[in-house]
């Protein structure tokens, strides 16, 4: 684009158009202007910030913030945070932060960001000052568009790192805060945090390091339940409930029991718990944000309004549950070293999840199906569907599930157009094969004497007066599993990170005993994903998904639908020259395998209309599992609830 009134005039020395030596001088301008944010160190932050959020704004969604800084006088270095545990990304809320304002003694204090972290705030402290006021306002989304909606007229849901600014130079842990809380009349709330005095809806929680703070988040609202899910414990596990309207927070007897045994099947694996009390904070909602995020001692979680009240038709929603629940022993009490930062702002590393979010995985519906949240036939069901997606995944023939590491650090949340080829964040459904196939393996070279369960104990379990995060390399897995069984694991995990080859799940099923075949008809697990979403899947067939609308959400790589010319985005309007009916297009594929009639569509693609015609002749197919004939069903063994 040509700016006004600047000539791009070219530089004939370098053939280097003149626009971009400005921009180039202009670029070093910033970073002549930009400020040294000093790094953190081991020193502790002198003093307690004072931190009040008043939430009682639900109306507008505006949450209000003062923080009184102790500092000394000269230049200070506030921060947002922006890499948030859990995320493995960047991705803060940075652009609804507003309304900033520093002061001292009654008098304002001028401030400026750093031009090249967006993050940074600079502020010049007068002399006899010794502390520093900040208010500034977080504007919470109104809509999607602009982030999870986390204020509700009916609950909110608070991450206080959305709502604090510290100071640089510091490792969080060593920063005291002593955080306070104003909530609309008469809401209660949940949160693992320590109550220190409450007036009315004005809670003061007690001083803690700002690293526990950001791990601590809290759920209020007007219709809020807690369920014991540890009855008799020493210590305390709590499922908190708020929801839209109090119907919603019906729950049925056998889904505690299974909540229970969960947690008491989780103690079996991994033994004692690193917290001294933990809720499960549920919101249930239509309206505010889904969220599936761990902490220490919580687990945020957003589902549909019905997630409770259709508990058995949602078995899609229920592994979030324990996947949260196994992230307190696996990426909290113990996590990788590039993902362990000294604060919010320093960059992570993701080059482990596929053990950090990878075995997590794993356990997820292992533990389900140990302690009833999930069925092992819906276990087993999930597993195909997982299996054939991969199956299909032509992507992995130029990228390695190694790569798919980067892939939250890559795309900043962006939806893919071709997930088949371009491969997502396949690290979680992969990660559950790969740790299957380490399982099998174990107990073959134990002659069924050892088994993941025994690495999950020596591992993520609690070690005496080891620090609050035990940090762990590929070196420290691998000599972890040499403990449990002696074996080449190092190739082994090389290999499977780093091929572009190998079918990870397929192998993995056949170690256990299964295989994935494709039958005319979906499993019960698939046709409830399909009917919560309004989709029709033919990605095994056609090779497409036709979501509301009768829009194509999606295309797979390769497929006949790929090879037809069809993308993502286009309307479906008639099959064979009648009206667009999913159960027509099911009809037409399934008489494909006695017909040499091609299968016509008509296609509406901007203001584009076009016959696409598709010669298949396979029938309809949707994943399933089935035996291997003459093996050991080590699945089902995995899958037994411990004694």
């Amino acid at each position: 684009m040509r700016h006004p009134g600047l000539d791009v005039v070219a530089d004939r020395r370098y053939g280097i158009p003149m626009i971009a030596v400005l921009f180039a001088l202009l670029a070093s301008s910033y970073v002549a202007c930009a400020e040294v944010i000093p790094a953190p160190v081991g020193v502790r932050f002198p003093g307690t910030i004072e931190l009040a959020v008043d939430a009682t704004d639900v109306n507008k969604r505006i949450v209000r913030v003062r923080e009184t800084i102790p500092v000394k006088p000269g230049h200070v270095t506030l921060l947002y945070p922006q890499w948030i545990p859990g995320a493995h990304a960047p991705g803060s809320s940075i652009t609804l932060l507003s309304g900033v304002k520093f002061s001292g003694a009654g008098k304002r204090i001028a401030w400026k960001r750093d031009p090249l972290n967006m993050h940074a705030f600079h502020v010049e402290v007068p002399s006899g000052l010794d502390s520093l006021d900040a208010e500034f306002q977080y504007l919470s989304p109104l809509q999607s568009s602009q982030g999870r909606i986390v204020v509700t007229a009916d609950m909110l849901g608070l991450q206080w790192h959305t709502v604090v600014l510290y100071p640089a130079g510091y490792r969080t842990d060593g920063i005291a805060i002593r955080p306070s809380l104003s909530l609309p009349a008469g809401w209660p709330f949940a949160s693992a945090l320590e109550v220190e005095a409450q007036t009315g809806s004005d809670v003061h929680f007690r001083t803690l390091s700002l690293t526990n703070l950001v791990d601590s988040p809290v759920f209020a609202g007007r219709y809020v339940r807690s369920v014991d899910l540890d009855p008799g414990g020493s210590l305390p596990v709590m499922l908190d409930m708020v929801a839209d309207l109090p119907a919603n927070l019906a729950i049925e007897p056998e889904q505690v029991t299974a909540l229970r045994a969960m947690v008491q099947q989780s103690y079996k694996v991994f033994g004692p718990a690193p917290y001294r009390r933990y809720d499960f904070l549920l919101a249930l909602s239509e309206t505010f944000s889904p969220i599936a995020l761990e902490h220490q001692a919580s687990t945020e979680l957003g589902k549909p309004a019905a997630f409770l009240t259709k508990w058995k038709s949602l078995p899609f929603e229920r592994p979030d549950v324990p996947h949260e629940y196994v992230h307190v022993w696996n990426g909290k009490l113990h996590r990788p070293l590039d993902l362990a930062t000294p604060n919010f702002n320093v960059e992570m590393g993701n080059s482990l999840l596929w053990v950090y979010e990878g075995q997590t995985n794993y356990w997820t519906f292992v533990l389900a199906s140990r302690s009833g949240v999930m069925s092992a036939e819906e276990t087993r069901q999930f597993a195909a569907r997982a299996a054939a997606l991969l199956d299909q995944r032509a992507g992995r023939s130029w990228r390695s599930l190694q790569d798919t590491l980067y892939d939250p650090i890559m795309r900043s949340n962006r939806q893919r157009d071709w997930p088949s080829w371009q491969r997502v964040v396949d690290y979680y459904v992969e990660g559950f094969f790969l740790w299957l196939e380490i399982d099998a393996r174990i107990r073959e070279l134990s002659a069924g004497k050892r088994s993941l369960n025994d690495f999950a104990a020596s591992f993520f379990g609690r070690r005496g007066d080891a620090p609050a995060v035990i940090t762990y390399t590929f070196d420290d897995v691998v000599a972890a599993l040499n403990a449990i069984a002696r074996y080449p694991w190092a190739d082994f995990l090389n290999e499977r990170l780093a091929s572009n080859e190998r079918n990870n799940a397929i192998e993995a099923l056949k170690a256990v005993g299964w295989q994935l075949v494709f039958k005319d008809k979906a499993t019960d697990y698939s046709e409830a994903i399909d009917r919560e979403s309004g989709d029709a899947d033919f990605l095994y067939s056609l090779g497409l998904i036709i979501g509301k609308g009768d829009k194509i959400t999606l295309v797979q790589w390769d497929s006949p639908a790929f090879k037809a010319g069809l993308a993502g985005g286009a309307t479906v309007l008639a099959i064979d020259g009648r009206s667009y009916k999913a159960d027509a297009l099911k009809q037409a594929i399934a008489a494909s395998k006695d017909s040499k009639q091609p299968i016509e569509l008509l296609i509406k693609s901007d203001d584009l209309y076009r016959t696409v015609a598709f010669q298949y002749d396979q029938g309809l197919r949707y994943p399933h599992l089935e035996r291997i004939p003459g093996t050991t069903d080590v699945l089902s063994l995995i899958l037994e609830p411990l004694p």
